[in-house]
């Protein structure tokens, strides 16, 4: 059922499509390709996961089995939440939730969460929808679930980029502008792209939403992230002192003039951005990176050829003395 034909249906259909609850990622269809059902038996644990601790914001085909995993899902929301607070599934189990309170992590999140899952099983029934309180609740403990399991993806992905440029022998500064990135930028990417996209029978495309949102949310992580820092060491040791390098010039430059491209096409097109105009990103960004690996490589070589670099290699190939030989004992 859509949400628009809700209030044209009847009992009956509404019971029947609580009965028949499908979940994205559990069940198939009848006219699933062979290549669908292999995809989604391989993805079926996460979407497990994901279903058992992101409540669902979606309450036309409310029943008895939709009831239950709403319950199940606000205790999966607040385990999951303890993870990615404490990211050490060992130190979860073992180690103390406070000083005075002897009670780990984990045990307490099991705890609220079971407590939570309770009090919406006492509020909710089966034969008629939530109430607008609980709608509420479960909509904003789904939200900040979904924000734990982007966050515990994201330096996930950012831990084993960072693995395989160690492996690679790749310099910090190449790291940064490549592959960490990427890692961090994951979250954003599909959380936006699904904003974009819209779900299907759930919620409708919104790109304005997701344009609104890739701006934004760098700009508040940025703020917030610089502020508390900062705050934070001129609060314990004083001024922070910071240099520019060149790396760093270059990315604020390149951000400076996307942004002033990007305001510049949406005013001369009567605040639209044609399709042609990510086309002309992408070129921007390759554009930007061939400068960064170019001035990364720059800086390498040169610090290879520098006086002091010679003098240690020298210094290094000389052979080292042998050490005396002891004399006999008398």
């Amino acid at each position: 059922l859509e949400p628009a034909s809700l209030e044209h249906a009847s009992p009956e259909r509404l019971v029947a499509q609580a009965e028949t609850l499908s979940l994205r990622g559990i069940h198939w269809s009848a006219t699933s390709s062979p290549f669908s059902k292999a995809v989604l038996l391989l993805e079926w644990p996460f979407a497990l996961l994901r279903h058992l601790s992101i409540p669902a914001a979606a309450f036309h085909s409310w029943g008895k089995t939709r009831r239950r995993l709403a319950a199940a899902s606000v205790c999966g929301a607040v385990l999951i939440l303890a993870l990615d607070i404490r990211r050490d599934p060992a130190a979860l189990l073992a180690a103390p939730l406070a000083p005075a309170l002897p009670l780990p992590l984990g045990a307490f999140a099991l705890a609220l969460g079971a407590a939570l899952a309770l009090a919406v099983l006492r509020a909710t029934r089966d034969d008629r929808p939530p109430t607008r309180l609980v709608k509420t609740a479960l909509v904003v403990s789904g939200f900040v679930a979904a924000v734990a399991w982007l966050d515990l993806l994201a330096s996930e992905t950012v831990a084993v980029l960072e693995s395989l440029g160690a492996v690679a022998g790749l310099s910090s500064a190449i790291m940064g502008a490549t592959l960490l990135a990427w890692g961090n930028c994951i979250g954003d990417l599909v959380a936006d792209t699904a904003v974009a996209r819209g779900t299907s029978g759930l919620a409708r495309p919104n790109p304005k939403a997701a344009l609104a949102s890739v701006f934004n949310s760098p700009l508040f992580s940025q703020i917030l992230a610089t502020g508390f820092a900062a705050g934070y060491y001129n609060l314990r040791h004083g001024a922070l002192a910071i240099s520019l390098d060149r790396e760093a010039l270059l990315s604020f430059l390149a951000l400076l003039a996307s942004l002033a491209l990007t305001l510049a096409v949406g005013l001369c097109s009567n605040n639209r951005l044609p399709r042609p105009y990510a086309f002309v990103l992408f070129a921007f960004y390759a554009f930007y990176l061939l400068l960064s690996l170019s001035v990364e490589f720059d800086r390498t070589r040169a610090s290879q050829y520098s006086p002091s670099h010679h003098h240690h290699r020298h210094s290094r190939s000389q052979p080292r003395p042998s050490p005396p030989h002891p004399s006999p004992l008398p």
